[in-house]
């Protein structure tokens, strides 16, 4: 009988932990990219109430960029579990998440703004430790703080951006320093008064956080604008790289006929050209540009476009062909940046949805994950978990 309570109690533990398997978003499999590392900025706007309460409304008109996991609850760790599967499992391993501060937050300690990705969903979640991030602090925001000055960046900026990002173990390294991208450099380099006063600074921060173990900081200038762009002021005031966010109409280099033939050639343009710059750049692929709706009344223009998928995947292999070319002097060449994970207000996005389910993440997985064996895709349905949008339905009674 002694024997058979202790089965009996083993059959019940095996039972509990199945029922405990199955409540949780299944792990993810990640893909191996080789030496490519692809990552992907992120836009951290779906938490209903973030910025006026009605966030996912103005989405809601176009359901074909509904996500499959619904008008979810952003900061919610189980969304950010779904999130990192579906990332990881397509061989995207870092995100590039805009970073915003308080507005009048100016020269006193730090108090991010829409932060909850990070904070409430990445920090919480259970697989978030699997994947790695990286700040880019959208210092041109005009509803956020941009604003900064030598003591302000170095008694308050950088030593929050230390302690609370920098020294997780999957903060993004470039060259074994953690990298911060800047939406504005140039506003940056004003706000430190000149180029020669920002190299000091910069140098400084370099030296602040070796003295934080960290080895350095590789500091990455956005850039999205017209060619040619030689950004030797960045250069000279210390910036380690620069990087393209999106290549939106008003790169001036896409034609008036956004045929995907000519887009996907505009994009290599701009690749090329910024190759040419004073700073190594990563390569950025973008997948689309449609902002009607956060143009309240917009007709679809002329400069809108989407790539289908086929066409996306073809741009995915172009991409990892021209990093394929990059010198190895290029602490960046190796690194292909997607745009973007979750921009519907700005119509590109590759966060799977109804009209094209994962078939952008299968093309980032089919051109840089050749080796990957067969997986399948799910949804919270497939699982029964869900739904993630309880915020959501709140402001719809």
């Amino acid at each position: 009988m002694r024997n058979l309570g202790l089965i009996g109690i083993g059959l019940l533990l095996a039972s509990a932990q199945l029922v405990c398997a199955a409540a949780t978003v299944p792990p993810p499999e990640p893909a191996s990219t080789g030496p490519y590392q692809v990552g992907v900025f992120m836009c951290p706007l779906w938490k209903t109430g973030a910025l006026n309460g009605h966030e996912w409304d103005v989405i809601v008109p176009y359901p074909e960029r509904q996500p499959v996991l619904g008008w979810y609850d952003e900061g919610d760790p189980e969304v950010t579990d779904w999130e990192v599967k579906y990332l990881l499992e397509h061989g995207i391993s870092f995100g590039v998440t805009c970073w915003l501060r308080q507005k009048g937050n100016f020269n006193q300690p730090v108090k991010p703004w829409l932060g909850h990705w990070l904070h409430e969903g990445l920090f919480k979640s259970r697989y978030g430790d699997r994947f790695s991030f990286m700040l880019l602090w959208e210092n041109l925001n005009e509803k956020a703080e941009g604003r900064t000055s030598e003591q302000d960046l170095l008694e308050h900026l950088l030593p929050f951006w230390v302690d609370t990002y920098f020294k997780r173990p999957n903060y993004l390294k470039v060259d074994g320093k953690p990298a911060l991208m800047i939406y504005g450099p140039d506003r940056l380099i004003k706000d430190l008064g000149g180029e020669a006063q920002a190299q000091a600074v910069i140098a400084k921060m370099r030296a602040y956080c070796r003295s934080r173990g960290l080895g350095g900081l590789a500091l990455v200038g956005e850039h999205h604008g017209r060619f040619p762009a030689p950004l030797t002021a960045w250069a000279t005031s210390g910036l380690t790289g620069v990087a393209s966010y999106h290549w939106p109409t008003f790169a001036g280099l896409f034609p008036r006929k956004a045929d995907e033939a000519s887009i996907l050639a505009a994009q290599e343009t701009c690749w090329r050209a910024l190759a040419k710059a004073a700073l190594p750049s990563p390569v950025t692929v973008s997948v689309g540009w449609d902002d009607r709706p956060w143009s309240a009344k917009r007709e679809k223009k002329w400069g809108d476009w989407q790539l289908a998928p086929a066409a996306y995947a073809e741009l995915c292999r172009r991409a990892k062909a021209f990093a394929d070319a990059q010198p190895a002097s290029n602490p960046f060449g190796k690194m292909i940046l997607l745009d973007n994970w979750n921009e519907f207000g700005e119509g590109h996005y590759i966060f799977p949805h109804r009209q094209y389910g994962f078939a952008y993440l299968d093309a980032v997985r089919s051109a840089f994950c050749p080796d990957a064996r067969e997986h399948r895709d799910l949804t919270p349905a497939d699982v029964g978990h869900g739904p993630y949008d309880r915020l959501f339905r709140a402001t719809q009674r």
